[in-house]
Parts: C-alpha cells; structure tokens; sequence
C-alpha cells in the first residue's frame, strides 16, 4: 500500500485482508494523522517515502519492500469481503497464472455511467451507495522484479506484466471502494497537473491521453477535454472508454450531429445497452421521439436496471399523454436507485404537473400556476412544465410572460413539436410571428 493521511479508512482496510496475507508493507507519503501508528498496530512494515510527484514512484518502492511469493496491491479505503479471501488464495495455491485481475467496484451514486451496477437495499457493502462502477483492475501478481508501476498518476502494472509475458487471470472478485467521490474533490487538480506531465511524456500511450480528459470534462473545461479524448483515439480507435467520454463532451458542447453518428457506431458494433439509451436521449433533443421510444424500449429489454432509461422513458411518455405509465416509469427509476437526485426530481416535478392540470381543471389557475413553478423547482429544464405555465398564463391573460415562458422550452427542447406550436400561438397573438420563425430556424 501508498498511503498519505488514510487514518480514518486504514484499519478497515487491513482488518479484512489480514486473514490471508503474510506480510503488510505501507508506504507513507508524508501523513500528519494517525496512519502510520495504525499500520504498525497491524504489524505491518512502514516506510517514509519523499513525495516526489509520481504515483508509480511511491508504488514501486512498496513493491521493493515486499518479501512474499505474491502481492496483492489496496489502496486504504477498499476492503475485501471475507466470502473472496478462499478465492484469491486459491489463485496462489493453484499455481496457475501470473496476474489476478479483479473488479473494482467504485461505490458512487453516478448511475449514468455506463458501467454502473445497482445493488440491493440488503447489501451490507453498500454503505449507503446505491450502486457501484465496475472497473476491471489487476490488483494481484507474483513479486517479480520486471513487474513495476509505470505513470505518474492513474498508474498501471499491466503494462509491465504483458511486456514480460505474464498470464493474467479475469475474475469477478470484488474489491470494494469507497473513496471515488471524495477523492474527486480533494485530488481533481493534482491529478490533472500529474496527468498532463504523464501525458506529455507519453504522447503515444492512450490511457495517458484519455485520463487527462475525464479531468478536464469534470473540471467542466470541454474544449480541452475533446483535444484529449481524439488524440486518445487517434492512438486506440476502439477504445469504449474514450468513445463513450467524447460523446458525453459532444452532447454537452451541441455538436449532436457527431454524437449521434458516434452512438449508432458505438451500437452497431455491440457496445453496452446504455449508448442505446444515450442515443435514445440524443434522438429526443432532435425531436425524433418515436425513434426514442423505440431505442429505449429495446435497451432497457437488454438492462431493465438502467435508471437513465427510465427517467427518460417517463419523460417520452408524458410527450405522448400516456401519464399513467409515464408515472410507473419515473417510479421505477427511483426505485432503482433512491439517491440519485434526478430520478426524485423527476418523479416530484411529475407529480406537480399532474396535480396543476387537475387544479386548471377545477378552476383554479393561480393555484396551478403555484404549483407549476414548484415543479420547475424540481426539474427547471423540463419543456412540458414550461407549456403549462405558458398555458395557464395565456389563461390569465398574461400573454407576454407566457411568451417568455415557451421561449424558455424552447431552449430546452427545440424540437418539441408542442412547444414550438403553442410559441407560434402566442406569437401570433402579440405579433411577433417573424421573431418566433426566427428562433425556431435558429433553434
């Protein structure tokens, strides 16, 4: 292990392992907690090493001091269940291969990845985390001196293992991680600084270019974000990983034409049913809602457990007037996965839609128009609130503000055949037709 102030994780980390390791070696990199007194409880080996930024170079030293046949690499806020500690030992009693490769799981509430799995209220690993991105990673191998780390950050061993003829082992065991988020938080910048330096001295490595991506797309800067993820793809065309980030920056910069033909691609070459429903939100925006029932329907057959898919069915059926289903649809998707945010959003300002048609319906209009901005509360980017309150306005005689209001659909959904008919309605009626003919053109 690499550590630098993990005293609050470390002991769970080693508590899980320790049945079945000989030996704990810990790498400090500078810690002004309680680490470096809790590895040693453990008995484990304690080194100071220097910060020097490089990642690979703390890990190699960590690998310098290890004495055992096989290492086994974690990072202090991962464990392991105790139902796998036979498994991974029996990796090393058979003998067999040289690498073990295990699944990260990442617990996040980010359901929109694409490798994002939900698990069941009943698991006790969760911690409150409704799901987990799965990350295959070599995690285990024989302590041998030509495997070694290599990047300054987001380092990798396989590399190395490949290079020197290693036979490597794809399992299903599970390292549990629970660090993803806050890691994001404290580390975005120091990775970015290490990863463009890694990148810079690696130009032809792909993995090097597609990290330096994800930093610049979290840190919302999607122009250098799209430069890294071609250049990762002029150096490895098939990568999912890189096709799949360049898209997300695509859709976010409008150039929907490109993802669009990017996700059909992606599609027809068999990648995972979660570019179907990406692609299904991209038909949507263009206003080809009947191509996006079709594609969501299809993919949520393949995985009746993707979230995204749902919210974006109800929102489709809701465009057709189907809002029984469209209720199930959003429920459905909070179900899955209670924590995340947009599935509750959606499914309340759903139900503030409802309840102000049916207020609009007894004759209470102001009431509805209460109601209406509650919703846009919940959900502000939603073009079927926005013709409500456009409607109930226009019923109160407020034509401008109802103008204003369809205007602001329109910017969410310019295609949304319902929003740009009722603008032409009001537009006529104050006059404006030419200006409204002009939005849409541009819209």
């Amino acid at each position: 292990m690499i550590v630098k102030d993990e005293g609050d994780h470390l002991a769970d980390c080693l508590s899980s392992v320790k049945p079945i390791v000989d030996e704990i070696v810990v790498v400090d990199t500078g810690s002004s907690d309680n680490t470096v007194e809790i590895a040693r409880r453990f008995g484990a080996k304690t080194v100071t090493f220097a910060w020097c930024g490089d990642f690979s170079a703390a890990r190699n030293e960590s690998l310098r001091q290890a004495t055992g046949g096989w290492i086994l690499v974690l990072d202090a806020d991962e464990i392991v269940a105790p139902e796998d500690l036979p498994r991974i030992r029996s990796f090393v009693d058979r003998d067999e291969f040289d690498a073990i490769q295990f699944l990260l799981a990442n617990y996040s509430d980010d359901c929109q990845s694409m490798w994002w799995t939900p698990v069941e209220p009943s698991c006790s690993y969760a911690k409150g985390f409704s799901g987990y991105i799965r990350v295959p990673l070599v995690r285990m191998w024989r302590n041998r001196s030509e495997y070694r780390f290599h990047g300054r950050v987001h380092e990798t061993i396989v590399e190395s293992i490949r290079n020197a003829g290693g036979k490597i082992a794809e399992t299903d065991i599970l390292i549990h991680h629970y660090g993803k988020d806050r890691k994001a938080q404290d580390k975005r910048n120091l990775y970015l600084e290490l990863g463009e330096r890694n990148a810079s001295e690696r130009p032809t490595d792909p993995k090097s270019q597609y990290d330096v991506a994800v930093q610049l797309k979290e840190l919302g800067r999607l122009d250098d974000a799209e430069r890294y993820y071609r250049r990762a793809l002029a150096l490895d065309p098939k990568s999912l990983l890189a096709q799949s980030g360049l898209v997300q920056v695509l859709v976010r910069s409008g150039k929907l034409d490109e993802a669009e033909a990017m996700l059909e691609s992606m599609e027809t070459a068999g990648a995972p049913p979660t570019v179907s429903v990406n692609l299904a939100i991209v038909y949507m925006n263009r206003g080809r809602l009947t191509a996006a029932m079709e594609k969501l329907r299809a993919a949520l057959e393949k995985n009746p457990r993707d979230v995204v898919g749902f919210i974006h069915l109800g929102k489709l059926q809701e465009r057709f007037g189907n809002v029984s289903s469209a209720k199930k649809s959003y429920r459905k998707a909070l179900d899955l996965c209670p924590a995340f945010a947009p599935a509750r959003t959606a499914l309340n300002a759903f139900e503030r839609r409802v309840e102000a048609k049916k207020l609009v319906e007894s004759g209470d209009s102001l009431s509805a128009l209460k109601v209406l901005k509650d919703a846009l509360k919940e959900d502000p980017a939603d073009a079927i609130t926005y013709v409500a309150i456009g409607s109930v306005l226009m019923s109160l005689g407020q034509t401008d503000a109802a103008y204003r209001m369809l205007l602001k659909g329109l910017e969410c959904e310019p295609r949304l055949t319902v929003v740009r008919e009722r603008l032409k309605e009001v537009a006529a009626v104050l006059g404006k037709l030419e200006e409204v003919e002009q939005a849409l053109a541009k819209s």
